[in-house]
């Protein structure tokens, strides 16, 4: 829901984004550990090359460069698939 809502904002107002965010997640505990269904995931990731456009102009909107932020979420097996039971986002500098 937070992604689409984003996707969602940016196309009302206009607004594009080029580049590609680095990821690189990382399991930092799985319950049960003979077998898991839930596994916490933890990342710090990379936006330095991924920012904000104007589609009408082209031009980058000022302050909209990223950095690196702390990312965790938790995925929990359900109904037979991984399903994302947590997801957050931490502000620019957080890792």
């Amino acid at each position: 829901a937070l992604i689409v809502g984003v996707m969602v904002s940016y196309r009302e107002k206009g607004v594009v984004t080029r580049g590609v965010p680095v990821t690189n997640p990382r399991v930092t505990s799985v319950d049960p550990a003979d077998a898991p269904t839930q596994v916490n995931l933890l990342d710090c990731g990379d936006s330095t090359d991924w920012a904000e456009y104007d589609k009408a102009s082209g031009k980058m909107i000022e302050g909209s460069r990223g950095g690196h932020r702390r990312i965790t979420a938790e995925v929990r097996w359900v109904d037979g698939r991984w399903k994302v039971a947590s997801y957050d986002i931490g502000d620019l500098g957080s890792c």
